[in-house]
């Protein structure tokens, strides 16, 4: 190991700058830019500390194209939809089956928080079946975690019982396997079209264990051992609590059921001819990167008493994982590593200007021959068919793809996301031409068959893993928007119980109104505050967990201009009007929202806090909201004159190439006072539905199924590959 103790942030950021030096000096890449957003914030936070996780490194490799990497990590590598698949326990599950790869039988179960516990009705009867098949000794975990957190072990009911209640969302049920060894591989895919990953190194763990001595009980040993630093040891003991009486005979040896290092497991690093010699590793590592299109991560394999491997769960988020075992030369291999993967990935040329034969993908118009080949494949499915395309457009275009339905996303892990009905889809590309052999040569031929993944309706347009983490960071991008000398809203983050910098910050924007959106991924205007007095900051960063802080603008405009591959072609570029509700002298605000037929379900909840929804406005008073949101009752307006479209477009555009994000929506607004657009932020993932409501049926499909072709084609799942 290389870290004695657990490293902090600074020797963390410290390591990855030095190596990243080296990599320029080793002409691996052009310039390798680490930037602080939180610098010129120390002076109004000096506890902000250990921010490698807001640090922000543009790479620039020698062919040109621009990275951007959030944090320490080279999750780059991995496309968001496959990424968002390995961190669901279920659902890397459901597709480590399908591929066969021996993998530890999960089953889901909706939390009590989104389905109402009971005993007769709800997931309990299926929960005590699955413990009765499973010799009542089961494992119950969340949906996505790590670390042994929100683990426990159940062989009673009781036991049972008490571990799903106090899971609040999704969670998983798993057969209790003892271990002798859990084995993490590190994986990494050289060239994207590459059959096999690479492994960079394996660390064997061996469960905590304790030795008898034929008089002590279980917690008197426990209580006598002496846990090394970064031991939970509370934890460690707590967790053992139904054993603490039992008496070990002399030599007899205990282990503790969970294999993490923070519970007392022992890691060894393995060396390379040792794992790579391996019967099993390599074979399940490669056969689980490949069945869920990884370029990089981990996957934990257990080794249990019966001499089984079987794959427990993958992880995309591991970078330090690297730092923490590679030798520096080594690290700096696996970088340079990743930067040859990243090197033959195609880019979207954001500095080039539009070429002209995009009108028509702009317009989204089919052919008369296109609409009737898409009539004609409607008319040849089934009801059951045409019962599960229902609202995925890309299932009739585009002859190039081929669809594979995986599951519904309610029936994985994705049932906390307001859209139930969701679907996980398998996007294949035509395979690429292969030599053809003579009639004797009867040798299988490998079909290479490029892929991406789409998880319910985002995900489509090509975006890895690090993309979308940049973009769902309002402080990030506005970080790398100034880095680009792109006009933006400036937004300052303000961690945990910040209560006096967020004061400073309010001072240092120039005092109220402001506002205040949380830390978190939000969209739609929730979780937006305008503020007005130092209260309602107080309010709010008691609320939540972090927030953005950023000035109250004036606004005349707010447009959303969504850009694409592989052209960086306009699909979509339209105005917001604000929602305002006209009075009639007689009904309430509240009345009038209800009495609207174009108000959206949640257009109450939406309304400004300080509204009097009792409140009778005068005939023709109007009242309008200060938000821009299409869920605070805003409409969409197409008509946007020409000049205008051309610096929004130009805007939208330096915006991509300047957070190196290869599709999303931009939302440029407009400073009433001033006239000046700025980016708001942007959306790496709109979904699909907004593009089919706003361009119409068919002009979506024309719009998307090019989408779904660049993302194929772009390698950035790995490839599928097949033989015939």
């Amino acid at each position: 190991m290389r870290w004695q103790v657990t490293p902090s942030g600074e020797e963390y950021e410290k390591l990855w700058i030095k190596c990243g030096q080296r990599c320029v000096e080793k002409g691996s890449v052009l310039a390798f830019d680490v930037v602080d957003p939180l610098a010129e914030w120390r002076d109004v936070d000096p506890e902000i500390s250990d921010n490698y996780g807001l640090l922000v490194t543009v790479v620039t490799l020698p062919n040109n194209s621009k990275h951007a990497i959030a944090g320490l990590s080279l999750n780059l590598l991995n496309a968001n939809g496959a990424a968002r698949i390995a961190l669901d326990k279920k659902a890397t599950h459901t597709f480590l089956t399908k591929y066969n790869v021996p993998v530890v039988d999960h089953k889901l179960f909706v939390g009590i928080d989104l389905q109402t516990f009971q005993v007769r009705g709800g997931f309990w009867p299926a929960a005590v079946e699955a413990f009765n098949e499973w010799n009542r000794d089961v494992v119950v975990k969340a949906v996505r975690g790590n670390s042994g957190t929100n683990v426990f072990h159940a062989t009673t009911v009781s036991q049972l019982d008490a571990a799903m209640r106090s899971m609040k969302q999704t969670m998983v049920m798993t057969p209790f396997h003892k271990l002798q060894h859990e084995w993490r591989v590190l994986f990494m895919r050289e060239e994207p079209a590459d059959e096999h990953v690479k492994l960079i190194c394996c660390t064997k763990k061996t469960p905590f264990s304790l030795t008898g001595d034929g008089k002590s009980t279980l917690l008197q040993l426990l209580a006598a051992y002496p846990f090394r630093d970064g031991v939970k040891t509370a934890s460690v003991i707590e967790s053992t609590r139904s054993e603490w009486n039992l008496v070990l005979e002399e030599g007899q040896t205990w282990s503790h059921w969970k294999c993490n290092q923070s519970y007392g497991a022992t890691a060894v690093r393995m060396k390379e001819d040792e794992y790579n010699a391996h019967p099993c590793l390599s074979d399940i590592a490669n056969g689980a990167a490949n069945a869920l299109g990884l370029n990089f991560g981990c996957v934990d394999i257990i080794q249990d008493v019966n001499n089984e491997f079987k794959v427990l769960e993958m992880n995309t988020l591991i970078f330090t994982d690297l730092l923490d075992e590679l030798e520096f030369d080594e690290l700096v291999a696996a970088c340079e590593m990743a930067w040859r993967h990243l090197a033959q990935r195609p880019r979207v040329k954001w500095d080039e200007p539009l070429p002209q034969t995009t009108e028509r993908a702009i317009t989204g118009e089919l052919t008369k021959t296109e609409v009737e080949a898409v009539e004609a494949e409607k008319a040849k499915q089934s009801e059951k068919e045409k019962e599960v395309a229902k609202g995925d457009m890309w299932l009739h275009r585009a002859s190039k793809l081929k669809v594979i339905l995986h599951a519904c996303c309610k029936d994985l892990g994705f049932t906390a996301t307001p859209h139930d009905q969701m679907y996980i889809w398998e996007i294949l590309q035509d395979p690429k031409p292969q030599p053809e052999g003579t009639e004797t040569d009867k040798t299988p031929k490998k079909v290479v068959r490029n892929r991406c993944f789409v998880v319910g309706q985002t995900d489509f347009g090509g975006n890895s893993q690090g993309m979308n983490t940049i973009c769902a960071n309002k402080v990030t991008t506005s970080l790398l928007c100034a880095r680009g000398n792109v006009p933006h809203i400036v937004h300052y983050p303000v961690k945990p119980h910040g209560l006096q910098a967020a004061y400073k910050a309010a001072e240092r924007l120039g005092g109220f109104p402001l506002v205040i959106k949380s830390g978190g991924i939000s969209g739609g205007g929730y979780e937006v505050h305008k503020v007005e007095c130092n209260r309602d900051i107080e309010v709010l960063v008691n609320k939540y967990t972090s927030i953005n802080i950023c000035r109250f603008h004036k606004l005349s405009h707010e447009y959303r201009i969504v850009v694409a591959p592989p052209n960086g072609e306009v699909g979509v570029l339209y105005s917001k009007s604000r929602y305002t509700i006209v009075g009639d002298g007689e009904s309430t605000l509240l009345q009038l929202v209800a009495k609207d037929p174009n108000a959206r379900p949640k257009q109450v909840s939406s309304l400004p806090n300080d509204w009097d929804l009792q409140q009778v406005l005068k005939q023709g008073e109007e009242k309008t909201t200060w938000k821009f949101n299409l869920s605070s009752g805003a409409r969409p307006d197409f008509d946007i004159p020409q000049d205008v479209c051309t610096k929004l477009v130009s805007i939208a555009r330096r915006c991509m190439a300047a957070i190196c994000v290869n599709y999303g929506a931009v939302d440029i607004v407009e400073d009433a006072d001033s006239g000046e657009l700025l980016v708001l932020e942007v959306n790496s993932a709109p979904s699909y539905n907004i593009l089919m409501a706003n361009k119409g049926d068919m002009a979506g499909r024309a719009f998307i199924a090019p989408l779904l072709q660049w993302a194929a084609c772009s390698q950035s799942v790995a490839p599928l590959i097949q033989t015939r």
